[in-house]
């Protein structure tokens, strides 16, 4: 799922972090982040064709997510 940034409003004070960040962040490869993103599973910001971020709140929000509903 892409984030339509009128749906949720960024901070210019929250970083946007790269996919290599977001890897990092999740503990996962970068073409684990690229391949969530292409299948719809992970939340992320388009600034461009090539372009995708994140924000630490997103990320932490779709985690939550993901573990709350193994329970």
């Amino acid at each position: 799922m892409k984030v339509d940034p009128a749906d949720k409003r960024v901070s210019l004070h929250e970083a946007l972090l790269t996919v290599e960040d977001a890897a990092g962040l999740l503990g996962v490869k970068p073409s684990t982040v690229y391949a969530w993103v292409r299948a719809g599973a992970l939340p992320c910001f388009k600034l461009g064709p090539r372009a995708i971020r994140f924000t630490r709140p997103l990320l932490e929000e779709w985690l939550a997510e993901r573990l709350d509903g193994g329970r």
